[in-house]
């Protein structure tokens, strides 16, 4: 609803006088802004010309009190926060701190000494702005209040003027004219409470009653002929509605043209067909949207003629619907004339009969098609009246009989049926008459006096006079074969019967003509249900098998020798069994395919014996793969040990020393992560090969994979969500913690990987699980009967084709992209399960995931071993260290981090100089970290001597190789700490600590 003049009045009144005291205030608030701050200035003058000289011989002479007693002065003054004094050997301060605005100074603290200036710091001394703004924010308030409280009563008094001398005159006017009707106009208008001035309400006033008056006078003149004009209208709307409804509702299109065929109205049926709405055609042009010279030439003569025009079945082809094809109408064209006999418009209507021409035509293409059938047909054909005379042949009966067409027209069925078959020939054919239809076989005679066997079909066709229809098909040949595959059955049924393996025969029609009993000994399953189901063979046979059967039986039709296959079976019960199937198709002395005759025979046992044989073989093929790793692992894990420690350590101390050049930090920062990835794959290679040395302890499956999850989580996308539960409290297994952790680690990694475009779900399950002795059999691995803890990871992503599944645990395979994988992630898992006992399943479909099972052997009865949990903290170290390591890179390396450390660092690349040195003054040295393997004398004789020389003396051994280090040589020799290569500088520190009896 829209405001009134005197609202808006106000409103336009308060908003001007809103904006000049709005002004006004800003100008004085700006003003008294200033002078806040030319006092907050006058504070800073007083500071710096009244105690800053105060202060600076107090910082001189080091008076702690006076300085104090100062600085407490200044915080009093009014404005004054915080205050800072900056030294360069300390920083006394005293503050009183603002979390408002400020404003800041900064004071020079200088002493003339022996006539030069001495720079003792600054003095910072901040403001506070918060009592400024809290006295002009009270200010604004007491102006906007009376400012306002003016404005709003100024504003009621000019809405109370303006009310009282023009609005409510108004409003009268307004319901005047609202509740004005025709026959209410006699009626004058008039103001309540207002004198006539002559003011310019007065003259509206006057003006509005006479308009009143006049338009009374021109509506009661024209009543009359309204009520005559809606009489006439009432009746010719009825007659329109009439035409119209009829129009409207009918099946037939009709159309109304104007003298140029352009469209004034349609009906329904007109629309539906054009498929467009009626409202489209009004206003365009017939022959614009359906071009047809023709069409137009017959519309022009219509309307130059005024004859009306008619067709049937006219073609016509829509040119927006040109899948509709020709179509056919009936059309009536009649023109509608002006008083003068000129034609006006044209009414066009039309019926499609489209349907009608096109069944005409396809009952003459049917006659004449079935003639040409019964015309070239190889079976014979009959049409009898119904006492059984023949009306009309075909060739192939006169082929049949011997006799001509006239021969055969002249005669009944009787004439033509053996003699041992004619009786009840008139009963047969009124028994056809009542049923309709029948099927059966019989024997006729040929015109030479021979017989030949036909199987007739006759159907009765009801008509003004009844005819019979017949077909006859000659079955001669086939009786006689059929009489030969019966007695050639029952004696392969005899042979068959009683032979081990399964036979079976299959007609051409695939229909089962013979099944041996032995079917049931190997399927399960009867030879009845056999007979009654054809299908029944193909689908025992197991969904993988299936496909490689149904090409086998497709090769079959083409051959003609026998040809084998072996498949798989499912009996009953859920038993598989594995079937050599051989079979050979039969061929009639025409060489025509008469069926296929097969044979089944158990094979089971052999195949079993054969997947055991490739199994073992797999096993020892697996085995040789990892001693050849094996082997490559510890020849190379030493010396690339060493380059890689070389590289990730000179890069550590690089980018200790690069601080604050962030750039070049993330340059070396690379250089430290290709390192680690170098570093990473070594230890997976010596995983895999069982080069490392693996720590057995009772641990918690689920609590295991709760942690690995946890630290998993934040480095997966968000569209990956993971379902984790622990179905069991028996989760309990005898393994390296490490390496479980691996193993759960690499699963998760490869199956998030699989999902990284359109997201999934990563399912975590552990159980229990018992493992039956028939079941052992099923494994990939030898696994032994007992309760096992399952760990079930299964994903939503891409999966992988059967053909990939057996490389997947291949060392270095990987279906990854370049620089993706390294291949050895799930060839560790391998190795890690299968060295833990227990074995690994998968199972994947492409396009719906992959789910592993892993299985572990559980352990009852025992608690988890406790976590220890080591904290370092980073310290500065002491003591005389002795590192020595033949390879020049690693000594340096080892160098720098001790001293970066805090350590004195003695370094050297040969043993047997470090020793003379140790001999020489042990007490002189607090630890020493030697390599393991160096020319001369190994590490592990070093320390040996060592700790000869000076017994308990803390040594570290720094190796690269674990397969060489022996629990029982390590005590023997003395050391107390091993120290894996490549290492960090905390991973160094803390073997020390370790080593020298501290908290590492």
């Amino acid at each position: 609803m829209k405001k009134s003049i005197g609202w808006r009045l106000i409103g336009y009144v308060f908003l001007l006088s809103s904006l000049i005291t709005l002004s006004g205030t800003f100008i004085e608030l700006q003003s008294e802004y200033s002078m806040e701050i030319q006092s907050i200035n006058g504070t800073f003058d007083l500071i710096e010309n009244g105690y800053l000289p105060s202060l600076v011989n107090s910082l001189w002479i080091a008076d702690k009190d006076m300085t104090n007693i100062l600085l407490l002065g200044m915080r009093g003054l009014p404005h004054i926060c915080n205050l800072q004094i900056d030294l360069t050997d300390g920083i006394p301060e005293t503050s009183r701190n603002s979390s408002g605005k400020t404003i800041e100074r900064q004071f020079p603290l200088s002493f003339m000494h022996e006539n030069k200036n001495v720079s003792l710091g600054k003095l910072h001394v901040r403001a506070s702005l918060d009592d400024v703004f809290e006295r002009l924010k009270a200010r604004f308030l007491v102006i906007l209040g009376t400012q306002g409280a003016g404005v709003f009563l100024t504003s009621i008094l000019l809405y109370f003027l303006f009310h009282t001398l023009v609005a409510r005159h108004i409003y009268t006017m307004e319901a005047y004219a609202r509740a004005l009707e025709l026959d209410e106009l006699a009626e004058p208008l008039s103001l309540i409470g207002k004198k006539n001035r002559g003011d310019e309400l007065d003259r509206l006033v006057f003006s509005i009653n006479q308009m009143k008056s006049t338009i009374n006078e021109e509506f009661l003149r024209r009543g009359g002929i309204e009520t005559a004009l809606l009489e006439s209208e009432a009746q010719l709307k009825k007659a329109n509605q009439i035409m119209a409804g009829i129009l409207e509702h009918t099946h037939m299109m009709a159309v109304l043209f104007d003298s140029g065929f352009n469209f004034v109205w349609v009906n329904r049926a007109y629309s539906l067909a054009c498929k467009h709405d009626p409202s489209f055609f009004p206003g365009k042009n017939h022959f614009d949207l359906y071009p047809h010279k023709e069409n137009q030439s017959i519309f022009q003569r219509v309307v130059d003629t005024g004859v009306p025009y008619f067709i049937t079945a006219k073609p016509f082809t829509y040119p927006d619907q040109p899948e509709r094809g020709t179509t056919y109408w009936d059309w009536s064209l009649i023109p509608i004339k002006d008083g003068v006999g000129k034609v006006t418009n044209l009414v066009f209507t039309l019926v499609e009969v489209t349907d009608r021409v096109k069944a005409e035509e396809s009952v003459s293409r049917s006659e004449e098609r079935h003639r040409a059938i019964l015309k070239t047909a190889m079976d014979g054909f009959w049409l009898l009246d119904t006492k059984g005379h023949l009306v009309e042949v075909n060739d192939a009966y006169c082929r049949m009989s011997g006799y001509s067409e006239q021969e055969l027209l002249a005669m009944s069925v009787s004439d033509l049926v053996a003699a041992e078959n004619r009786a009840g020939i008139a009963a047969h054919i009124q028994k056809v008459v009542v049923q309709g239809a029948d099927r059966f076989g019989t024997r006729h005679l040929r015109k030479d006096g021979s017989t030949l066997d036909v199987e007739v079909s006759v159907q009765y066709r009801p008509g003004s006079e009844g005819h019979l229809v017949v077909f006859l098909r000659d079955i001669t040949e086939r009786k006689r074969v059929e009489d030969a595959l019966r007695e050639s059955e029952l004696r392969y049924r005899i042979v068959a019967d009683n032979a081990y393996n399964w036979e079976f025969w299959i007609g051409p029609d695939r229909k089962v003509l013979y099944m041996s009993p032995s079917c049931e000994r190997i399927s399960g399953r009867t030879a009845e249900e056999f007979m009654a189901d054809p299908d029944l063979l193909l689908e025992i046979i197991d969904p993988e098998d299936r496909q490689r059967y149904l090409m086998h039986h497709h090769d079959l039709i083409k051959e003609t020798e026998e040809i084998s296959i072996e498949f798989r079976i499912i009996r009953p019960d859920g038993e598989e069994r594995w079937v050599e199937h051989v079979c050979q198709p039969i061929f009639d002395h025409a060489g025509k395919p008469f069926g296929r005759r097969g044979s089944n025979r158990d094979c089971t046992q052999r195949k079993r014996a054969e997947e055991e044989k490739a199994k073992l073989q797999a096993r020892l093929i697996q085995a040789q793969k990892m001693e050849a790793l094996g082997t490559l692992a510890g020849g190379i894990a030493h010396d690339f040990n060493n380059s890689l420690g070389a590289i990730l350590g000179f890069t550590e101390m690089a980018m200790i020393e690069a601080r604050g050049r962030e750039k070049l930090r993330d340059y070396l920062g690379n250089v430290y992560k290709a390192g680690e990835r170098a570093r990473d794959l070594v230890k997976e290679i010596l995983l895999f090969s069982r080069q490392m040395k693996t720590e057995l302890r009772p641990l918690s499956m689920g609590s295991v994979v709760a942690e690995t999850t946890k630290l998993l989580r934040p480095a997966l996308p968000s569209t990956i969500k993971i379902h984790l539960e622990t179905l069991t409290d028996k989760d309990i297994v005898l393994a390296d913690p490490t390496q479980i952790h691996q193993v759960i680690l690499n699963l998760c990694v490869n199956a998030a990987h699989s999902m990284r475009e359109k997201g999934g779900v990563l399912k975590i399950l552990v159980r229990c699980k018992r493992i039956e002795s028939e079941a052992v059999r099923q494994f990939p691995h030898e696994v032994k009967p007992g309760m096992y803890v399952e760990l079930e990871v299964a994903d939503t992503g891409h999966g992988m084709e059967n053909k990939i599944l057996p490389m997947i645990f291949d060392p270095f395979f990987t279906t990854k992209k370049p620089g993706e994988g390294t291949g050895m992630g799930l060839a560790v898992v391998h190795g890690i399960v299968e060295e833990h006992g227990g074995s690994i399943q998968v199972e994947s479909r492409v396009g719906e995931g992959t789910t592993f099972h892993v299985f572990i052997p559980c352990l009852e009865g025992v608690e988890p071993s406790p976590q220890h949990v080591v904290s370092y903290r980073p310290s500065k170290e002491q003591g005389r260290i002795i590192y020595v390591d033949d390879d020049e890179g690693m000594a340096q390396v080892g160098n720098l981090m001790l001293s970066k450390a805090g350590y004195d660092v003695v370094p050297s690349t040969s043993s047997p100089a470090v020793l003379g040195m140790f001999r020489s003054g042990p007490e002189h040295f607090d630890a020493a970290v030697v390599d393991m393997t160096m020319p001369g004398m190994t590490g592990l004789d070093l320390a040996r001597e060592m700790t000869k020389i000076r017994p308990g003396f803390p040594v570290v051994l720094a190796t690269g190789y674990s397969e060489l280090i022996d629990p029982e040589r390590l005590q023997a020799a003395g050391v107390q700490e091993v120290l894996f290569k490549p290492f960090s500088l905390e991973d160094l520190v803390r073997a020390l600590r370790r080593a020298r009896g501290k908290n590492g």
